[in-house]
């Protein structure tokens, strides 16, 4: 896998998003920290910023409030 040469960036700014991340933890059975995954990507120096997406789902919306 390439990896980005990240040191010529002023700064990066990290979006999780958590509906994704759970939804493809219980599909294939990973099994991760939030904390630990902003650990990690604090680590890398160039990482100012980590931002988290935690929304609403609109065409279910019952579904996804129950969910949160």
């Amino acid at each position: 896998m390439h990896q980005p040469d990240l040191s010529k960036e002023t700064s990066v700014i990290a979006y999780l998003d958590l509906t994704n991340m759970f939804h493809w933890q219980r599909t294939l059975k990973w099994n991760f920290g939030v904390h630990a995954v902003i650990q990690q990507l604090f680590q890398n120096k160039t990482v100012r910023e980590i931002r988290v997406y935690y929304g609403i789902n609109e065409r279910d919306k019952e579904k996804s409030e129950n969910f949160h």
